[in-house]
């Protein structure tokens, strides 16, 4: 889900690249054997994220902790492949930026997977309304239908398909 190349700051300052790629999320007591083998301790205490590889649309700042990063790694793990999606469509559209607000918020919104534009959000609207007889369906312009209604609700399009507040 995460993975992150941890450097050690100082020897990189003296002409060293002393670093290790690390999936996260890890164990913490692991994490801590990844530092020493990077030798973060007491003479070389900084270290910084030199590259990072997400599924996630995030960005990974070079000087990120890495023990937030794993947590958040963590807590992400423990979504359903549902949740982890709407997590993501939620961070796609906007809605929420930080983690936390994110996970707080995450059953106020739904995702159907199987909505990826306006036609297909308005087919959704017509065939669940009964109000509405069949045969003057054909004659619905689906397209500008779901355009207009997708702009009246907090809801967006996304990679993931179509997330809204509920």
């Amino acid at each position: 889900m995460i993975n992150v190349f941890i450097t050690n700051l100082g020897k990189y300052n003296e002409g060293y690249l002393i670093g290790e790629w690390i999936a996260l999320p890890i164990d913490p007591e692991e994490l801590q054997e990844a530092f020493k083998r990077i030798l973060i301790n007491e003479e070389y205490e900084e270290y910084f994220i030199t590259d990072y590889e997400t599924d996630l649309p995030i960005d990974i700042g070079e000087y990120e902790n890495v023990f937030r990063l794993n947590e958040m790694a963590e807590e992400l793990s423990e979504l359903t492949d549902y949740e982890l999606k709407k997590y993501k469509a939620i961070l796609e559209a906007g809605f929420w930026r930080e983690h936390k607000d994110i996970i707080d918020h995450l059953d106020d919104y739904n995702l159907s997977e199987d909505i990826t534009n306006c036609t297909e959000y308005a087919e959704m609207l017509i065939d669940d309304n009964p109000n509405i007889p069949e045969d003057i369906k054909g004659y619905i312009n689906y397209e500008a239908y779901g355009n207009d209604m997708s702009s009246c609700v907090d809801g967006a399009f996304t990679e993931y398909g179509w997330i809204e507040r509920i």
